[in-house]
């Protein structure tokens, strides 16, 4: 689940994607929620690039719009990065 919202906190990076009525009308929602990403995307397999904890930043800044998921150790490692990302910490 966590990967689902980095990557669309990621994707909301684009311009095209950035502001909120261009989310709305693109993604049919300005929300970072699983429900998003599925309607939208199927994860196969996540070849990462870079580090997961350089996405981060990508959620911190879309933190507002990210709904907790009802899954405890999701919504906790979810705090944790929005915590590290508020206080310039790293892992």
């Amino acid at each position: 689940m966590t990967v689902k919202l980095l990557y669309l906190a990621r994707v909301r990076e684009y311009e095209f994607l950035s502001s909120s009525p261009d989310a709305r009308r693109v993604l049919g929602s300005d929300d970072i929620t699983t429900q998003v990403f599925d309607r939208w995307w199927t994860i196969r397999e996540m070849p990462w690039e870079e580090p997961s904890e350089h996405w981060e930043c990508y959620l911190a800044a879309v933190s507002k719009k990210v709904e907790a998921t009802g899954r405890i150790a999701v919504d906790d490692l979810l705090h944790a990065i929005l915590e590290r990302q508020a206080t310039g910490r790293r892992i």
